[in-house]
């Protein structure tokens, strides 16, 4: 789950496994800076940055 509203620029694959499908991404952030205020984010507000690459493994189980 990303919480920016950059650009991303990304690929990725599946491969299916039968009842199983491996997704695999990979990608790199471009630079973004956020200020989030206490009105938004009553638990965790503050600023922060985010840029750099980006990798993502997930599994997708289905019955057959």
């Amino acid at each position: 789950l990303f919480d920016t509203d950059d650009w991303r620029l990304s690929a990725g694959l599946s491969y299916d496994l039968g009842a199983w499908t491996l997704h695999a991404m990979a990608g790199h952030a471009l630079r973004a800076e956020r200020s989030i205020s206490s009105d938004e984010a009553l638990i965790l507000p503050g600023e922060y940055a985010a840029s750099g690459p980006i990798f993502m493994l997930g599994f997708t189980y289905r019955r057959l």
